[in-house]
């Protein structure tokens, strides 16, 4: 039996209760599930609503707490039975005293000091969350219960058999119609978080909310439970719906709870599905627009959030029936504090009752959910700041400081005054001091070494690139990557009909010109007719000359002794190509790599020519290569020439892809391989592969770096304004 916290003396309840008859309420609602960590009965009290899980063992102590007898003489049954040792009197009380406070029991006394002390902790915490009510604030409006019973006999079929089989078809063909359109759904998303588009996904946000929790009263509903309480909940001053399906703890059947909690998503998948239809169909609109937002909130929102186990949403409940741990948050927390006191205090306290595999995931399970709490608030205060820089800057603060606060709260009070902490109370002050002062001490103040992982293209030395000279159809390339060319060897050959009917056209009158001339030699006229025939002979010959140049810009030559870098696809024979078209690169020098650092790295970074650099290439990651500075830009430019660094290319540098510049000045160094490593690879492999160059950093304070990263953001907001 649970031993409960009470606030008055066991023998003072002892003499108190023992005469006592109580009677348990008989409007309990009570349903026995078998969980992971053994059977568990749920009683759910139908006035207040409120539910709670008691093992078996307190379940038959709840069950024996007649009227008919007083509590002495149950207490005694019990003790008679097995179910209790007699040296449990006193938690027995206690726990009759738990039981009370809970509503369900009828007990002629009062605990008033219990009882005003929960008050006065239960006005705190109400003061207290006031304080972050701008962040978190939850508003009860309306009871849905009678609702939603005269209208489940239009909706109940939704979370039937056959509903599932036609949403399985519905979700194939949207997912046959996304993967067509894939290319299109992926392009527009860079335009959705528009300044003028958040208001409109402010309020789809809204209503898209309203039925997802619709969503799980009516499955509730369907299947018997209450939903007595629907109403509003503000997240960063957005009203999102919330209701109140615990019920649904009260379903003896699993598939039951879990359709209940796949509710919501099940109709916002329904949603996403009819909206890219109606986005598919659709020219670009207002409805169009309005159909792609739909879809978006409707189903990466929703993946993202709802159905990710690390928060208490639908996934966090959807994982507790699938492993059997409704108390799942709190079971991690338990081995988290359980490990943390072990290894830094060597005591041992309560920790659930699983083998190590579970102790494994529940602590891995705490740890995760806390970094990402933590990171998604980030994530929101920057996505805030983007638009509105000080209202970010403050959802950080307040967040960190609540955090923080609360930490140095608990752990306080942990290591100075608890109980569990009283053997070992020198060693747990002695830690308390580290966490406090010595850690944030380090972090303010010791230097550290590290290092800064930069992406680098392998290019040659030298590159030139090979353009259409003259716009015609490609008939053939004649070299391949990796090919060796001499200085003047054709690469492509290009074909232009007009070309060669103007260099038809410009030999035939220019032969007629020479034949006049000749004539002219023979019976000369005046001399004015001389000079005009050579002026028109003079000027056909220019004519002739540009179209044979023309004719001559259709074969493509390599200017430079080398190797084929890249060459226009074979497809591409039989297209038109416009003038400035890159029909192949040629490489020639030595082999590099060129890496591109931005001016923060720049300065964090110890770069200085000759210095040796470790590489690792993605071709290779397992294999360290050696590599030396050869030079290093003292100029940034943020036109990207290495394209291959680019988003565009699949590299990590975003640029503008009209102009090619991206939001930032970028500095050039180049690194030269051992021949040694460039061996491990042929040659046309290496170039235009990416690799990894770690460059030595200044030892600094990792509260310094904290400080550059955070100033830096700041800066690229205000320059992205």
């Amino acid at each position: 039996m649970t031993q409960p916290d009470t606030t008055q003396s066991a023998q003072t309840l002892a003499d108190k209760l023992k005469s006592v008859h109580v009677g348990l309420r008989q409007d309990l609602e009570v349903s026995r599930h078998v969980f992971r960590d053994g059977v568990r009965y749920v009683i759910r009290d139908p006035i207040s609503f409120d539910t709670h899980s008691f093992t078996a063992e307190d379940y038959r102590v709840v069950v024996s707490l007649r009227q008919q007898k007083p509590l002495g003489e149950i207490f005694d049954a019990l003790v008679a039975s097995g179910d209790l040792a007699a040296d449990r009197e006193e938690a027995f009380y206690g726990f009759v005293l738990s039981v009370h406070r809970l509503g369900f029991l009828s007990l002629p006394i009062s605990d008033d000091k219990g009882l005003y002390q929960r008050y006065e902790r239960k006005q705190a915490a109400q003061r207290k969350s006031l304080r972050w009510a701008f962040m978190s604030w939850q508003m009860p409006l309306w009871n849905p219960d009678r609702f939603l019973g005269s209208t489940i006999r239009y909706t109940g079929w939704l979370f039937t058999r056959w509903a599932l089989f036609a949403w399985i078809i519905l979700m194939c063909a949207a997912g046959s119609v996304a993967a067509a359109r894939w290319s299109d759904l992926s392009s527009s998303i860079t335009h959705i978080f528009a300044a003028e588009q958040l208001v409109g996904m402010w309020f789809v946000l809204i209503v898209l909310k309203v039925f997802h929790e619709l969503g799980h009263a009516y499955a509730c509903k369907k299947f018997g439970g209450r939903v007595p309480e629907i109403g509003a909940y503000f997240i960063m001053m957005t009203p999102c719906a919330y209701m109140d399906a615990s019920a649904s703890w009260g379903f003896k059947h699993r598939w039951q709870r879990i359709v209940v909690t796949l509710g919501g998503m099940y109709i916002e998948s329904i949603i996403a599905a009819i909206a890219l239809f109606v986005w598919a169909s659709t020219e670009p609109s207002v409805m169009n627009a309005m159909a792609y937002q739909i879809l978006l909130l409707s189903s990466v929102v929703t993946i993202a959030f709802n159905i990710n186990p690390l928060m208490r949403f639908d996934g966090y409940f959807l994982l507790c029936d699938l492993i059997g741990m409704p108390n799942l948050r709190a079971q991690a927390s338990r081995t988290v504090s359980a490990v943390c006191n072990r290894m830094f205090l060597g005591i041992r306290t309560p920790c659930p009752d699983v083998k190590w595999g579970g102790k494994i995931a529940l602590f891995t399970y705490g740890i995760s959910s806390a970094i990402y709490k933590t990171s998604l608030v980030l994530g929101i205060a920057s996505m805030i700041a983007m638009k509105f820089f000080l209202v970010g800057v403050a959802v950080a603060g307040v967040y960190f400081s609540k955090a923080v606060g609360g930490f140095v709260f608990k752990v306080t009070r942990f290591l100075w005054f608890s109980p569990d902490t009283a053997p070992v109370r020198g060693r747990a002050i002695a830690l308390s001091c580290v966490i406090l002062v010595a850690v944030p001490a380090v972090v303010a103040f010791v230097p550290v070494p590290g290092s800064i992982n930069a992406l680098g293209i392998v290019a040659y030395e030298h590159e030139h690139v090979l353009t259409v000279r003259e716009p015609g159809f490609l008939d053939d390339v004649v070299v391949w990557p990796g090919d060796t060319v001499e200085q003047g060897q054709p690469v492509a050959q290009l074909s232009n009909p007009m070309v060669a009917i103007r260099l038809t056209s410009a030999a035939s009158a220019l032969v007629s010109a020479d034949t006049e001339i000749r004539m002219l030699r023979r019976e000369p006229k005046s001399e004015a007719s001389d000079a005009q025939s050579h002026a028109r002979f003079e000027l056909l010959q220019s004519k002739y000359n540009l179209a044979s140049q023309r004719q001559h810009d259709l074969s493509v030559s390599s200017a430079n002794a080398g190797r084929i870098v890249k060459v226009v696809d074979s497809t591409h024979i039989g297209s038109y190509l416009q003038q400035g078209t890159e029909l192949a690169r040629v490489g020639s020098g030595r082999v590099r790599v060129e890496v591109l650092i931005d001016e923060r790295e720049l300065t964090d970074a110890r770069i200085a020519v000759g210095d040796s650099v470790e590489c690792r290439s993605r071709l290779m990651p397992e294999q360290l290569i050696h590599g030396v500075i050869e030079s290093v830009a003292s100029i940034g430019s943020n036109l990207v020439e290495q394209k291959g660094l680019t988003t565009h290319a699949g590299g990590p540098i975003p640029v503008d892809p009209s102009s090619g510049r991206s939001d930032r000045a970028w500095y050039c160094v180049v690194v030269s391989l051992q021949p040694a490593d460039l061996q491990m690879l042929p040659t046309d492999q290496w170039i235009g592969s990416h690799v990894v160059v770690r460059f030595p950093a200044r030892e600094t304070t990792l509260g310094w770096r904290v400080l550059r990263r955070i100033l830096h953001f700041k800066n690229k907001l205000e320059t992205n304004e």
